[in-house]
C-alpha cells in the first residue's frame, strides 16, 4: 500500500509538471508579437484594419496673402483674381480627394490644381499660410496677360492620415518651401480668369502639363490606364480580371510580382489597406513596327495608404517611368496593352506579346 502511494504521488508530480510546463508555453506564445496586432500598451480603438479611411481635414485654416511687388503696377482685379486661384490651390491640398469646380481659371489648370493636390497628398494639412507676390505684368496684343507670382507657402503637416483632431501643433511637422508660378490670363477689366499656369513643384513632384499636356488617344491612353488601375489592385488585394480586356496575361502576373517587389523593398509597409495609380505626362505617341503599334512614354503614380511600422496609417506615392507598348484589337475601338518596359524596387519588366503576327509569311 505503501508503494502503491510513493507511485501515485511520482506520477501525480510528473503530470503537475507537465502542465506547469504546457502552461508557461502557452504564455510565451501569447506573448509573442503579431506584426499585424496593437503593440503592448498601444490603443485598440486607434483604428480598426482593414477599413481605416483616409481623414478629411474639417475646417483647416487656410491663410493667403496676396500683394504686388513694389517696382509693379498692376490691377486689382488681378490681385483679387490671384487671391481666389491660390485659396483654391490652398484648399485642393487641405481636401484633395473633394471634387471641384471654379469660375476663377479654365477647365485645365483646374486639372493640374487637383494633379497637384493629390501628389501631395502623402500628408495631412490642416493649417496652410500661402504668401503671394506679383510681379512682372505683361499685356500681349491679343488682350492676354502674364504676370509672375513668386509663392511662400508653409504648412503644417501631418504623416498619420487617419488623424481627425487637429486641437494643436502636436506631432505636426512643418513644411516650408518657395515656388514661382507664371499666371497667363485671360478677360478684361473687373474679368479676369487664370488660363494657363506654368510652374515646376519639388513640392508637388510635377510640373504643369502633367495632367492635360498630351495627346489624349481614348483609344491608347484608356487602356493604360485600365492596366495601371489593375496593377494597383494587385498591391492592395483589390479584384484583378482573371483575362484582363485591357492589356495580355504576362502584364498582369508581372503586376502581381511588382506588388512584392515593392513591400520587399519598403519593409515599413505592414500591411497595404489602398492603392491607387495614375497615369501622368504622357509622352509623345509614336507609331513602331512598321505603324502596327503604337509606343508612348507615361508616368505611373502609385499612392499607397498602409500600416506603417510606427503603427500609423501613413502614404506614400511611387513614381515609375514606363514605356507602354498597344496594339489594336479586331473588335474593339481601344487598343490592347502587349508591353511594357520599366524598372523599379529591383524588378525588371521588358515584355513585349503581340496577339498575332505583324506580318504574314
Amino acid at each position: 500500500m505503501k508503494v502503491m502511494s510513493k507511485r501515485c504521488l511520482q506520477i501525480i508530480t510528473a503530470l503537475l509538471c507537465v502542465l506547469l510546463l504546457a502552461g508557461c508555453g502557452a504564455k510565451a506564445q501569447s506573448t509573442r508579437q503579431n506584426p499585424l496586432e496593437s503593440p503592448a500598451g498601444a490603443k485598440a480603438e486607434r483604428f480598426d484594419p482593414p477599413e481605416t479611411a483616409r481623414a478629411a481635414v474639417e475646417h483647416p485654416d487656410i491663410t493667403v496673402s496676396v500683394r504686388w511687388a513694389e517696382e509693379a503696377e498692376g490691377q486689382e482685379a488681378i490681385r483679387t483674381l490671384a487671391a481666389e486661384y491660390f485659396t483654391l490651390m490652398g484648399t485642393i491640398l487641405a481636401a484633395p480627394e473633394a471634387s471641384y469646380e471654379s469660375v476663377c481659371c479654365s477647365e485645365e489648370v483646374l486639372q493640374e490644381l487637383t494633379l497637384y493636390g493629390w501628389m501631395a497628398s502623402t500628408n495631412l494639412y490642416p493649417r496652410i499660410s500661402i504668401q503671394v507676390t506679383l510681379s512682372r505684368p505683361e499685356t500681349y496684343p491679343d488682350g492676354m496677360v502674364r504676370v509672375t507670382a513668386g509663392l511662400k507657402t508653409a504648412l503644417k503637416s501631418c504623416r498619420d492620415i487617419s488623424r481627425t483632431s487637429f486641437t494643436s501643433d502636436a506631432n505636426l511637422e512643418s513644411i516650408d518651401f518657395s515656388e514661382e508660378h507664371r499666371l497667363t490670363l485671360s478677360g478684361a477689366g473687373e474679368n479676369w480668369t487664370v488660363a494657363w499656369d506654368a510652374f515646376s513643384s519639388d513640392f508637388g513632384r510635377m510640373e504643369s502639363g502633367y495632367a492635360t499636356n498630351h495627346r489624349d488617344d481614348a483609344f491608347c491612353a484608356e487602356p493604360i490606364r485600365s492596366y495601371f488601375s489593375l496593377r494597383a489592385n494587385a498591391l492592395d488585394g483589390g479584384y484583378v480580371a482573371g483575362n484582363p480586356e485591357f492589356c495580355i496575361g504576362a502584364l498582369r502576373s508581372d503586376a502581381f510580382d511588382f506588388a512584392q517587389a515593392l513591400l520587399k523593398d519598403r519593409p515599413e509597409i505592414l500591411r497595404v489597406y489602398r492603392a491607387e495609380s495614375r497615369a501622368v505626362n504622357l509622352g509623345q505617341f509614336r507609331r513602331i513596327d512598321g505603324d502596327a503599334a503604337t509606343q508612348v512614354p507615361v508616368d505611373e503614380c502609385i499612392r499607397v495608404e498602409y500600416l506603417s511600422e510606427n503603427w500609423m496609417v501613413e502614404c506614400s506615392i511611387f513614381v515609375i517611368p514606363h514605356t507602354i507598348t498597344t496594339f489594336p484589337q479586331a473588335d474593339s475601338d481601344q487598343d490592347l496593352v502587349v508591353g511594357d518596359l520599366y524598372k523599379q524596387f529591383g524588378h525588371a519588366c521588358s515584355i513585349v506579346e503581340y496577339p498575332e503576327p505583324l506580318w504574314s509569311d
